[in-house]
């Protein structure tokens, strides 16, 4: 699938694409994991692009992503590195609604008959992907998945997929078919779903950098919910809610929350409180330590009264008990009280910004007990 294409550029036309990457890459975030940095530019419609590539060397790759909207959770089952190209890999994952799956399966005399699984597995290619290495699988995560089409068909309101078996027919509303995985297994390392759903809702703009039309439709099928990028000039028509669309796409997913695979396993409690920035990591710059943390890294908060500039002062321990900054002082308020309180707190890390002396952390604050914040 040609990435640059699908937003409106000729990938053979030097101009536009050295316009595109000129534009993008001067206004890209970094983020060093280890020996890979990480560069991504998002536009304020949702779409992401984002580079990858081994420090010191010259090879990248190019992806994208989408910010959407729609949240789907999933069982996270393996990391899957890619030989080709160690900078990119896929997740694969496990849908976690018990329901059947229905998907076109060819058999030896090539007719085509659905077949019944539970809890389809499929894979995605999340965007920085080494920023997941420390996650451990099995685990329970809500996903943003987000559908590049390169084929896409849209239907009238109530349509049915044809089937062979025409008893089936009303069950083929929804099926999916994940060709990602077939690909793995040959080494190919390419995260295609085909599918076919009813868009539950749409929305539309103009793209900022090709001033191309775009809709962006949440897509249900079963047991799955993604948003789907879809070009105005890839079909005839403009697709609105209740319409049924096939498609062949290109799945990513942004990994946004992880839990433990089975409940009796939840440890603390997940009651999540609020989402901030740690306030002070410059003044306590880990080094090289910083390129180490990942994703979801266990945080430590811990009560400091007796802070001569703020006695409600919450430091964030990293995982070793190192000083990543502090709980932002217009924030901290409730969290100290539940602290002096014995309350059992802690966060998670899901977004870091490193750049020359820059340091930026985004965490989320998680307790036992079921509490509420004012905002």
């Amino acid at each position: 699938m040609d990435l640059i294409h699908f937003f409106g550029y000729d990938p053979e036309n030097s101009e536009e694409r050295d316009s595109l990457i000129a534009f993008v890459s001067s206004r890209l975030s970094s983020m060093e994991i280890g020996a890979w940095d990480y560069y991504s530019y998002r536009s304020q419609q949702g779409p992401e692009f984002y580079f990858a590539r081994e420090r010191g060397a010259e090879p990248f790759s190019f992806n994208i992503h989408l910010h959407g909207f729609t949240d789907e959770f999933l069982i996270l089952t393996e990391r899957l590195s890619d030989p080709e190209a160690p900078m990119d890999g896929l997740i694969k994952a496990r849908t976690d609604s018990g329901e059947t799956f229905f998907w076109e399966n060819p058999r030896a005399e090539g007719d085509e008959i659905p077949e019944r699984r539970e809890n389809m597995p499929l894979v995605f290619k999340p965007p920085n992907f080494h920023w997941y290495d420390h996650l451990k699988f099995p685990a329970r995560a809500r996903v943003q998945l987000a559908a590049f089409p390169f084929q896409v068909e849209l239907f009238p309101h109530g349509y049915h997929f044809p089937v062979s078996d025409k008893a089936q027919e009303d069950l083929l509303r929804f099926y999916a078919s994940p060709i990602g995985l077939r690909l793995v297994e040959d080494n190919l390392f390419h995260p295609i779903l085909e599918f076919g759903g009813i868009i539950t809702a749409v929305s539309s703009f103009t793209y900022e950098l090709s001033n191309r039309l775009m809709h962006l439709a949440s897509v249900q099928t079963l047991g799955l919910c993604m948003d789907m990028l879809i070009p105005a000039s890839a079909t005839d028509s403009a697709p609105t809610p209740g319409m049924s669309v096939r498609a062949s796409c290109w799945l990513t997913g942004r990994i946004k929350e992880v839990y433990p695979a089975r409940l009796e396993e939840a440890v603390p409690s997940w009651v999540f409180l609020l989402q901030t920035r740690v306030a002070g990591a410059f003044y306590h710059d880990l080094g090289e330590k910083s390129q180490m943390l990942g994703f979801w890294d266990y945080l430590a908060l811990q009560r400091e009264p007796e802070n001569p500039h703020d006695p409600r002062a919450v430091a964030v321990l990293t995982p070793d008990g190192d000083m990543l900054g502090y709980i932002p002082r217009d924030r901290n308020h409730e969290i100290a009280a539940l602290l002096d309180q014995g309350e059992k707190m802690h966060a998670r890390l899901i977004y870091k910004f490193l750049r020359d002396s820059t340091q930026e952390y985004i965490i989320r604050i998680y307790t036992r007990n079921s509490v509420r914040l004012d905002r």
